[in-house]
């Protein structure tokens, strides 16, 4: 099992025993895509944070994996928790 499936495997289990609580957001992370040639490739999942560091962005999932890729933010869609980035 993947630590995406296992992440989601355990919120399900927090919604069906009560624990999630209205009011309290969810966990808001997102899935970061790499567009090269009009083509997105995903480079990570559950991204939690995005951070400029020197020439291209650091991104850390909520996992605390960690992946440096020389890009900028080419857009955001925050409703469906996407992060596109371009070389």
């Amino acid at each position: 099992m993947s630590k995406v499936q296992e992440y989601l495997k355990n919120f399900k289990l927090i919604i069906k025993s009560g624990e999630y609580k209205e009011g309290k957001k969810p966990m808001c992370e997102a899935n970061a895509y790499l567009i090269r040639e009009n083509e997105k490739k995903l480079v990570m999942e559950a991204v939690d944070t995005v951070e400029p560091e020197g020439d291209g962005i650091r991104l850390v999932s909520i996992f605390g994996d960690q992946k440096f890729l020389k890009a900028h933010i080419h857009s955001l869609a925050l409703v469906d928790h996407n992060i596109f980035l371009k070389e």
